[in-house]
């Protein structure tokens, strides 16, 4: 049994198939460069989930703060939803 030394890094044991691949092909100039682009993908995709997530959080306060509803049963809410969407046509 090999056992990976924590600090290799770029060492052909611990690079990723995939990210040998992409060398080979010619996509990326080396495993680093693979690895920097999936980390700044990660960091754009957890920054959008937290614009997302901040948004809802919004919208959520903003329906709490407008007060109770007007409509009393779960007929009328539905009944009023296919009137807007009527009217948006």
């Amino acid at each position: 049994m090999t056992f990976v030394s924590y600090h290799q890094t770029t060492s052909e044991g611990a690079t990723p198939p995939t990210s040998r691949a992409a060398v080979a092909n010619g996509e990326y100039a080396s495993s680093s460069e693979v690895v920097r682009e999936a980390l700044r993908d990660w960091q754009l995709r957890r920054s959008l989930h937290q614009k997302e997530l901040e948004e809802l959080q919004r919208l959520w306060q903003e329906g709490a703060n407008s007060g109770p509803g007007n409509l009393a049963s779960i007929q009328a809410i539905k009944a009023e939803a296919r009137r807007r969407f009527e009217q948006a046509e």
